[in-house]
């Protein structure tokens, strides 16, 4: 009996280490609420959609809340014309490990657009440029020939 009962105490632990271990493996879902939802629709918002868009849904586009929407597509738009503005400069590029990798930052304290770089932190959702490119950029959003907000 104490054999049988170590080997389902066993087969317990083994259960409960695989159960840890396909909980590990699971790729994060997006949450969707149908008719309590706001949809993401390239420039604007759609409230309350009662579709379901498994595309939509893989790419995150659907929020709660109305802030939560809105947040989301200034974000989108600002980055959007940054990253136009910075190819449209053709001084797009990918981080580069150990290499200066520019991007641009709304310094709050002075008001005022500035570049930066980094070697070996590639923030998400940032948008890589060459130095030339960072500077011009930060001249035009300083003098309001390019705006970041539509």
């Amino acid at each position: 009996m104490n054999k049988l009962q170590n080997q389902i105490d066993e087969m317990k632990v083994k259960l409960s280490e695989m159960e840890a271990e396909l909980a590990k493996s699971e790729e994060f879902k997006f949450e969707y609420a149908q008719d309590s939802t706001y949809v993401l629709l390239g420039t604007t918002i759609a409230d309350g959609w009662n579709g379901v868009d498994q595309s939509r849904i893989k790419h995150g586009c659907y929020r709660k809340t109305a802030i939560g929407a809105t947040q989301a597509l200034k974000l989108n738009m600002q980055m959007n014309r940054l990253h136009a503005a910075a190819e449209q400069l053709s001084g797009l590029k990918e981080f580069e490990l150990n290499r200066n990798n520019y991007y641009v930052y709304f310094d709050e304290t002075n008001r005022r657009y500035m570049w930066n770089n980094y070697q070996e932190m590639n923030q998400i959702g940032t948008v890589w440029m060459t130095n030339t490119c960072a500077k011009e950029l930060c001249e035009l959003l300083n003098s309001g020939k390019l705006k970041l907000e539509v």
